[in-house]
């Protein structure tokens, strides 16, 4: 599993290489609209 695409669908723990391109999505989310990426990350966590 070394697509983008299995970043987001793995199940956790399953994917253990950073992906660059999902990490960039994610920092352009939270920068766009900090209020749904703080619910984003605080389900991440849980």
């Amino acid at each position: 599993m070394n697509t983008p695409y299995a970043q987001i669908t793995a199940p956790p723990g399953l994917v253990t290489q950073p992906d660059s391109l999902l990490e960039a999505f994610l920092t352009t989310a939270r920068e766009r609209d900090p209020q749904v990426m703080a619910e984003w990350d605080r389900i991440q966590m849980d």
